[in-house]
């Protein structure tokens, strides 16, 4: 009697031929998925802005108006949701720069140079953001 082979499985070129597309996939996801991040946490910084816009706003509604120099910041933060800033979502704790432009991932910056308005500022990943919060000229 003759004995046949059995010929099932793959080959070892066909083995390495589905990793590397399996690979190059997975190099496409991740990439999209650190970008996907990254904007995420921009958009978060964003949300944050408005969270303090409406510290602001809620500031110069119980002050006829007036809206507060950097001297009176305490004032704004215990307007905050938990009298803090928001939290960083790049990581670290929030800060915010009063007087002046953010310069960290993250951080806030306020700038006022009247009691009539304010230009709010935030720092996404590498730079400022485009978005800019005022309420003046």
């Amino acid at each position: 009697m003759k004995r046949t082979q059995d010929n099932r499985g793959f080959t070892l070129i066909e083995l390495m031929v589905v990793v590397l597309i399996i690979g190059i996939l997975a190099a496409i996801a991740v990439s999209n998925f650190v970008s996907m991040q990254d904007r995420a946490r921009e958009a978060s910084v964003k949300s944050n802005m408005h969270t303090f816009q409406l510290a602001m706003e809620d500031y110069a509604t119980q002050n006829n108006g007036i809206y507060p120099l950097a001297a009176n910041n305490a004032a704004v933060l215990a307007l905050l949701p938990g009298g803090v800033l928001p939290a960083n979502p790049f990581g670290g704790a929030t800060t915010m720069d009063w007087a002046a432009a953010p310069s960290a991932s993250g951080n806030l910056g306020l700038t006022t140079s009247t009691t009539l308005n304010y230009v709010l500022r935030g720092y996404g990943r590498n730079a400022l953001l485009p978005l800019i919060i005022t309420n003046g000229s």
